[in-house]
């Protein structure tokens, strides 16, 4: 299996992206699996688009800014829009973390052949501690939510369906939930972010 990822990082979400979706490119190479990691200035319309017509994927993982009808790369190139590349994904296992990619663009993304899809309705949101800015996997509130998204993307690593992996995720969103419940109060905080990204994600 061989796996393509986008990793753009331009700004602050993207850059907390960038390094919590490496945890997802070091996970593939332990597992002997090849991953096309498009990272930086390499998570470009031409490069993603190349790739897929080449057919070198059976999963498919992006990251960045998004809307209902579209996804981007770095610095907020569209990579996919309805109508302009929705078709290279037929076949694939995708997850889109990326705000509303659910909405429209999924259901046309697998109306044009995917395999499955993952993604949300609304805006995918995290909070994250400006103390950790330079060190994202060290973010105690980030921490918490990208570790709940990053288990798709883990989860489709291994082989599991779309479905799979958003059901392997909402377990990780419980477990979670119930740790900050009986642990710090502090970190009670988190909790609605947590219920918001996990009643907004979507499979297809």
């Amino acid at each position: 299996m061989t796996v393509l990822i986008t990793r753009p990082q331009h700004d602050k979400a993207t850059h907390y992206l960038f390094h919590w979706t490496g945890e997802i490119v070091r996970d593939a190479a332990r597992r002997g699996i090849k991953c096309v990691d498009l990272a930086k200035g390499k998570a470009k319309k031409a490069a993603v688009q190349s790739y897929l017509k080449k057919n070198v994927s059976e999963v498919v993982i992006i990251n960045g800014h998004g809307s209902a009808d579209c996804f981007c790369g770095h610095d907020d190139e569209v990579l996919i829009s309805i109508g302009d590349g929705d078709d290279l994904l037929k076949g694939k296992t995708v997850f889109v973390r990326a705000c509303e990619s659910g909405a429209l663009l999924g259901t046309e993304i697998m109306r044009k052949g995917a395999k499955g899809f993952v993604g949300y309705l609304q805006p995918y949101m995290f909070p994250f501690q400006e103390e950790h800015v330079h060190t994202p996997l060290q973010d105690e509130y980030a921490g918490p939510i990208l570790e709940c998204s990053n288990q798709i993307a883990l989860s489709m690593v291994k082989g599991r369906s779309a479905s799979e992996a958003h059901q392997d995720s909402l377990t990780k969103y419980e477990e979670k939930i119930d740790e900050l419940l009986l642990g710090d109060s502090t970190m009670t905080s988190l909790i609605p972010f947590l219920q918001w990204n996990r009643d907004i994600q979507i499979a297809y």
